[in-house]
Order: C-alpha cells, then structure tokens, then sequence
C-alpha cells in the first residue's frame, strides 16, 4: 500500500512540475510574441485622444522608436513565467480534482463545462496575486516616455508629449539654495526666469523619465507608498481574471474538443491520427487563438480600469483639495471619472489592439505548452 502511495506521489509531483515548467515557457513564447501589442493596448487605455492603434504606433515609432514598443518587457518575461507556472499548475490540479471527483461518481473523468469554468475561475485567482504587481511595474514602464529621443513633429507630438510626461507638484516655497537677492533679480528680468524654470538642471537628467530600470520602478514605487501599493488595482485585476481565465479554458478545451476529438475505440477511430498529423499544430493555435480572444472581450472593460488605475503617476500623486494629502484614484473613483470623460465607448478603447495581440499571444502560449506536455509524456 505504501509503495502505491509513494507511486502516486510521485506521479503528482512529476505532473506539478511538468505544469510549472510547460506554464513558464509557454509563458515566455506568449510574451515575446505580444509585447508590441501590448504597449500599443495601454497606450490607447490611459491616452484615449489618441485614434486607433496606427496613429498610436506612430506616435510611440516617432519619439522614442521601434525598440519602445518593447518597453516594461522585463517585468512580464521574468513574472509571465511564474504567472503562467501558477495559472497551468492551478488548472491542471484544479481540474485532476474534478476528474478523480467524476470517476468515483460516474466512472466517467470526463469534465464538464461549469468545471472546467470552475477550474479557470481557480486559475485565475492565483494568477492575480502575481499579475497585479507585475503589470504595475510594466504599467509604470509603458506610459512613460524617453525624453532623449526626439519629439514627434506637428501638434499630435507635442500633445503626446505634454500628456506622457510625469505630473510634477511643485512646492509653494523656493528651495533653500535660491536666495532672496537671486529672487529679487530673477523678478525683473522675465525672459531669463522663464528659461532657467523650463530647462532642467543637468543633474537630475541621469535617468530620462521617471524610472531608470525595472529595479529603479520598483524601488521609488514601494519607497514612496509601501510595499502594498504593488497590489494596486488588485480589485478590478481579480474581476478581469476571475472570469477571464474562467472563459479562457472553457473556450480552448471545447474548440480543441471540436477539432481534435477524443479516442472513439469503440467504432475504430483513432483520432491520435489527427493529433500526431501537420494539422495538430494548427488546430491548437487556433483554439487557443480563439480563447483569448474570448476572454478578453468577456472582461475588457475591467483591464481599461486597470490600468488607468495602474498609470496614475505614482511619484508625484494629485494633492487632495481639502487634507492637501496624496491622494490615488480608487476602482469607483477611476471609473466614475473615466465615465464622464468618455461614456461606456471609453472602457472599449484598444479592444481591436487587445484582440489582435490576445490571438497570436495565447495561440504561441497553448501551442508551447501542449507541445511541452507531449515531448515529456512521450518520454
């Protein structure tokens, strides 16, 4: 009895860390191939003057160029692994529950829709955990802009450049360096004042927009409000991927069903034909195309609150009216005040950029993870 006991050990860890390896890289793939889109997406959800996804490339291409779209990667490709480990090994334990739950009840471990619903819900819980700080960070990385390269040309640019830009509060008072004859002489001389307060010291020009590096995000975010402002925007991420990877692997796992059936030993049909044929590969990316898809467009709305809430500028906070105290918008503050600035048309802003980047994205991701899984079952 021992002995099978130890064996069924050993067979569950060997499925966690074949679903935390497959997860990791499957994750990666994922990333590398919408990071472009992705950028494009927050751009277009925290600037919404900005029309259409081809104007916001340009604009993106012309002041900061190509390699910008790939800005806050680091954070996603480093996190993305551990995001998708959790999220797979979540599902594939979650749903081996229901199947060992099925056997012994209709000797039949097929699951149904409602629990491979349940089992994405589970999924999607523990992924928040990790997603919230992660997507804060690239957030943060994204809307920034690289104040070395050239601006764009034309009144756009510059409108991108004014809205990109940190909001700096300024202190009543003049620093202690400045003295009173310096304040009397800059009075009458106007021209002069106004071009020392518009040109930055040279000093402080080290990193060229807020955050120098990941680590450097990271450092001034958790020194300025904590260690639990990383979870911000927790509330409208849970929602996003509570029901979203909920949608996500009820959608793959019945569009993979459609197209690749299981064995039917019973008429003579080996369907493991299909599956081991050129077409396998095809079939997977397009569920898995097609579940992200889904998925996103089920919770679109909740992502755009996101990150607003996310590209606040975390450094130099509003001052609040009445306590004059730092003040960050909560999830019915930002989506009060995003609905008065643009209707319910403004919670669908990048939806075209986040379908097109989920399709290829989670295609890559499912495709990478299933062909993971099979190289180590057939070994």
């Amino acid at each position: 009895m021992s002995g099978e006991q130890n064996s069924t050990y050993v067979q569950e860890f060997e499925s966690a860390w074949h679903s935390i390896v497959g997860g990791s890289l499957a994750g990666m793939a994922g990333i590398l191939v919408g990071q472009p889109f992705d950028t494009i997406r927050v751009y277009q959800q925290t600037k919404p003057w900005i029309k259409g996804p081809f104007q916001c490339y340009g604009l993106i291409v012309r002041t900061e160029g190509h390699l910008a779209l790939f800005k806050g990667l680091v954070p996603p490709l480093l996190g993305g692994g551990l995001l998708n480990s959790a999220l797979f090994g979540l599902y594939e334990s979650t749903s081996h529950s229901f199947s060992v739950y099925n056997k012994q009840h209709t000797n039949d471990g097929t699951l149904s829709t409602l629990q491979v619903f349940l089992a994405g819900m589970v999924a999607g819980a523990g992924a928040t955990l990790i997603a919230t700080p992660m997507e804060l960070i690239k957030t943060q990385l994204q809307v920034q802009i690289d104040s070395k390269k050239k601006a764009a040309t034309g009144s756009i640019g510059q409108r991108y450049l004014k809205i990109s830009m940190p909001v700096v509060i300024h202190s009543p008072r003049p620093p202690p360096s400045v003295t009173s004859t310096s304040l009397r002489s800059t009075s009458t001389t106007p021209t002069t004042s106004t071009t020392q307060h518009t040109t930055p010291p040279t000093t402080k020009t080290k990193a060229s927009g807020r955050y120098a590096s990941t680590w450097d995000c990271l450092k001034k975010v958790v020194r300025t409000h904590g260690i639990m402002s990383l979870f911000m925007a927790i509330l409208p991420c849970a929602w996003r991927d509570f029901f979203g990877y909920a949608v996500y692997f009820t959608v793959y796992e019945r569009v993979k069903t459609l197209l690749i059936p299981p064995d039917d030993t019973s008429s003579g049909t080996n369907s493991n034909a299909i599956t081991s044929s050129w077409l396998a590969p095809v079939y997977l990316l397009f569920a898995g195309g097609v579940a992200g898809s889904a998925g996103w467009m089920t919770v679109y709305p909740f992502d755009v609150v996101k990150s607003r809430m996310q590209a606040q500028a975390l450094l130099h906070p509003d001052l609040h009216p009445v306590t004059g105290t730092r003040k960050l918008m909560t999830m019915r503050q930002c989506t009060i005040a995003m609905y008065r600035e643009g209707g319910f048309r403004i919670f669908t802003v990048g939806l075209g950029t986040t379908v097109a980047r989920a399709f290829p994205m989670d295609a890559a991701t499912f495709l990478v993870y299933e062909a993971f899984s099979r190289l180590v079952s057939s070994s």
